[in-house]
């Protein structure tokens, strides 16, 4: 079999991937060209870099070979003019890609996006539409590597923690280079793709923010710091039914007073019949005596 019928098989195996991507048909491309552009000749991005087609970095080590596969003359494009980005192609003066070679070229660049965005987040496959194109934009333009970087971001995607998410992306490297694509895509996972399994329980009428069933944690308000930049939200106490205490702690059933009270940050609970809270020890008052209470228990840091 001829490389070129390799290549074009390999596209039918990956249009039938895709067609599986989600029952939706979720659909990365026109977010990613609308970001990216589209060019038919070589240009220079905002490092420099020799690109093409959709984002394409010509310096990617296996470039030659896939332009082997799509029909075109690796060695041509990278050494010809380079074209400005804001300039027409002039196709009778600089090499240029066909169409649908610059479709090959893009389908080739989204399926390593699309398994890199699989590795890094674990929920990938249940993510909404939306949500699911926004990883696959990140992956596409950060690389692999550079989208494995975001861990605490990844983290909070998994847990359905989407306003968190978003916040933590807005203050990222990533949005002071690219502000106005960053925070599209941040706003994206903000609105979330509401609360389904393993958190169904929404911790407001927007689902910004996702726990586990009312049996087994509570939503409570706290607040997180991403890059010294902090950010109100609605977190997870791990326990079913429990108070939320200030400074992200809660106290778990049947304890239900933080202590010390407010602005002190709690490190201890105590239950509602020895609500005075002195020395990590619970009292009350009874028949004009202070009565110490059964022994404190900690105070629990939110999911």
């Amino acid at each position: 079999m001829e490389l070129k019928q390799i290549a074009l098989l390999s596209l039918v195996l990956w249009a039938a991937f895709l067609h599986g991507f989600r029952a939706e048909q979720c659909d990365p491309k026109p977010m990613i060209i609308r970001h990216e552009g589209k060019k038919a000749c070589v240009y220079l991005d905002t490092k420099g870099i020799k690109t093409i087609g959709v984002g394409y970095n010509m310096k990617n080590k296996d470039a030659p070979e896939v332009f082997k596969t799509i029909g075109a003359d690796y060695e041509k494009f990278m050494n010809g003019p380079v074209t400005k980005w804001n300039v027409p192609c002039n196709c009778s003066s600089v090499p240029c890609l066909k169409e649908d070679q610059i479709e090959e070229l893009l389908d080739i660049s989204l399926k390593t996006a699309i398994e890199d965005a699989q590795k890094v987040i674990s929920t990938f496959s249940n993510l909404c539409c939306p949500v699911q194109n926004v990883m696959v934009d990140m992956s596409f333009t950060l690389g692999g590597p550079g989208f494995a970087a975001f861990t605490t971001f990844a983290k909070l995607v998994t847990s359905q923690y989407w306003k968190a998410a978003g916040d933590d992306l807005t203050v990222s490297l990533w949005c002071t280079q690219a502000t106005a694509r960053c925070m599209e895509d941040a706003n994206v996972v903000r609105k979330g793709c509401g609360c389904p399994e393993p958190y169904p329980q929404a911790c407001d009428a927007q689902k910004s923010s996702c726990c586990a069933s009312e049996g087994q944690q509570t939503c409570c308000k706290g607040t997180l710091t991403f890059k010294g930049k902090t950010f109100d939200e609605l977190l997870c106490c791990p326990y079913p039914k429990a108070t939320c205490c200030e400074h992200n702690k809660c106290c778990k059933l049947p304890y239900k007073v933080c202590c010390p009270p407010p602005p002190a940050v709690p490190t201890y609970c105590c239950p509602a019949d020895y609500p005075v809270c002195k020395d990590g020890q619970c009292y009350r008052a009874h028949d004009g005596y202070v009565v110490r209470g059964e022994p404190a228990a900690q105070g629990l840091p939110l999911a």
